[in-house]
């Protein structure tokens, strides 16, 4: 006797074969995902780094005595950027604070003078903001400069803050 063999797939195998695509492609969706965020964070990265270049650019052109290249609160002369000296930072520490260069607190609202920045304003690119704060220390590293250290923060993509720095002396000529 003869028995008849058919040729072809289960109902059985065909769905356990599409189980496990459909759990192949869930994950590469996922990968696709966290592909699209890193990608993001990158864009928002580079358009920091711009907007924070672009300002220091805008810094350096201005007079050397305009408004926005005052040492609003004073505390970028007069201290050290030396640790463990015995003379005390505007942070009222010993430490290497660097003057007042490192402050990036919102002027408008924060109560003690000595971390707030000198200047802020925010700038929006492609929906994200960049909050940009910068600090003057005249006379630093020598006489006749002025050192300018800016910081641009912003929110990340995954609910984060992130934040970058960058530093410019100009010179009175």
């Amino acid at each position: 006797m003869k028995r008849n063999r058919s040729k072809g797939f289960t109902l059985l195998e065909l769905l356990i074969a599409l189980a496990i695509f459909a759990i192949g492609i869930l994950g590469m969706v996922k990968m696709q995902i966290a592909a699209t965020k890193g990608n993001s964070s990158a864009r928002t990265v580079t358009e920091a780094t711009t907007v924070g270049q672009d300002l220091l650019e805008r810094l350096i052109l201005l007079p050397y005595t305009h408004a926005d290249l005052a040492d609003t609160d004073g505390d970028g002369t007069g201290f050290d950027d030396t640790p463990a000296d015995g003379v005390y930072d505007a942070d009222g520490t010993d430490t290497a604070a660097n003057f007042g260069l490192d402050d990036r607190s919102d002027p408008a609202v924060e109560p003690n003078i000595d971390l707030a920045a000198d200047h802020q304003t925010v700038v929006t690119v492609q929906g994200v903001d960049y909050t940009l704060t910068w600090n003057i220390a005249e006379d630093e590293p020598i006489d006749g400069t002025k050192q300018i250290k800016a910081f641009v923060s912003w929110e990340t993509v995954y609910g984060g803050d992130r934040e970058i720095s960058l530093s410019v002396v100009k010179v009175s000529i």
